[in-house]
């Protein structure tokens, strides 16, 4: 009979068995920072019973004695599981209890969340870091108890919150990860616009939750706006060609510009969708840089200006009223171009994603 590592409940009649793998490392390898192995680094292996040749996975066990009634109260899995006819409900083993066998989490944060299904708050850290919040994350989605480990969540995000990225990396996928599993709106709003905006060629899943669900959606967003981007560029290329607006002289001038300016920044000849390597970001930078002053003499600084504060500030709510929109005389077809672009950018900045999160759009 195993003895519990863990007594969550000293009269459970539940034997919840977590199976951890790890990989041995070569005392002269540099390690990996892995919250696997790091949780491995945590157990007491039996060195004589295991490989001990580096690279080689060695599995352990660690055994939480659980009560099924705390865990079918929180969790809707358990719910589900310990009702029916499987046989984690109905089969004895030879120690009295009931078994649920999983692997490929985390043991610090299964201890966490069966913590705090158990009521033991007392050991449930105040802060986490960002790596071992995922892992929490991933196993509330896999047992569906967002509920009674949501106020705990809530505290160890406000924690991490001033370090959310504000462009395009790995570490927003992992927010976008935890704010869709904890059902944090405003957060999932404000990292998948940033998402949508600054990827090139759709997110990765990296094997966490709500990723693979929106990913396509978040790709169909940047073909989207892309789409619109460059019909608006090559159709003022379409017209230069096809019309004259003042002279042939001057209708020249401006296409051979633009055309030059397109092809020595990598967007002539025209994209094709899906824009494999390019990005929403990458392509307004490089249009709200167009040569206006070959065209118009007018200024259009405060259309710029919107477009970067809105790009590299995207914390900060911006709206129509921040441009003059009376004042700019338009009548040169190059503008057209740069107000697409401010329109297209503050668009995107008001894009939601429409995900169900389970909660009431915020304001």
């Amino acid at each position: 009979m195993a003895q519990p590592d863990i007594i969550l409940d000293p009269d459970g009649d539940l034997l919840v068995i977590l199976c951890v793998s790890s990989r041995i490392i070569d005392p002269l390898e540099e390690p990996e920072s892995n919250a696997l192995e790091i949780a491995a680094a945590e157990l007491d292996i039996d060195k004589e019973a295991q490989p001990t040749q580096p690279g080689a996975v060695v599995a352990e066990k660690r055994h939480f004695k659980a009560s099924s009634k705390h865990l079918k109260l929180a969790s809707e899995y358990f719910k589900i599981m310990m009702n029916g006819p499987w046989r984690e409900a109905t089969e004895l083993h030879d120690d009295g209890l009931r078994h649920w066998v999983v692997e490929g989490f985390n043991l610090k944060a299964m201890t966490i969340v069966l913590s705090i299904i158990h009521g033991k708050d007392h050991g449930v850290p105040r802060r986490l870091s960002l790596d071992m919040l995922v892992e929490v994350a991933r196993i509330v989605d896999y047992i569906k108890c967002h509920e009674v480990v949501g106020l705990h969540a809530s505290l160890w995000i406000r924690h991490l919150e001033d370090k959310i990225p504000v462009s395009y990396n790995s570490e927003l996928l992992l927010w976008i990860c935890i704010a869709g599993v904890f059902r944090d709106n405003r957060i999932f709003k404000r990292c998948t616009r940033v998402a949508i905006v600054g990827n090139h060629n759709g997110i990765a899943t990296l094997g966490l939750p709500i990723l693979p669900e929106i990913s396509d959606e978040i790709n169909q967003r940047r073909v989207h706006h892309l789409d619109d981007i460059f019909a608006s560029v090559y159709g003022l290329v379409d017209r230069l060609t096809k019309r004259t607006r003042c002279d042939f002289g001057c209708d020249a001038l401006c296409l051979g510009v633009l055309t030059k300016y397109l092809h020595d920044n990598s967007l002539g000849p025209r994209p094709v969708s899906p824009y494999k390597g390019l990005g929403i970001a990458w392509a307004i930078t490089i249009l709200k840089n167009l040569p206006f002053s070959h065209f118009s003499k007018r200024s259009l600084d405060g259309i710029l200006d919107y477009a970067e504060v809105t790009l590299n500030n995207p914390r900060e709510p911006v709206g129509k009223g921040d441009i003059d929109w009376e004042s700019l005389d338009l009548h040169c077809e190059f503008d057209e171009i740069i107000v697409t672009v401010h329109r297209l950018v503050w668009h995107i900045h008001g894009l939601d994603l429409e995900y169900d999160l389970g909660i009431q759009p915020t304001e």
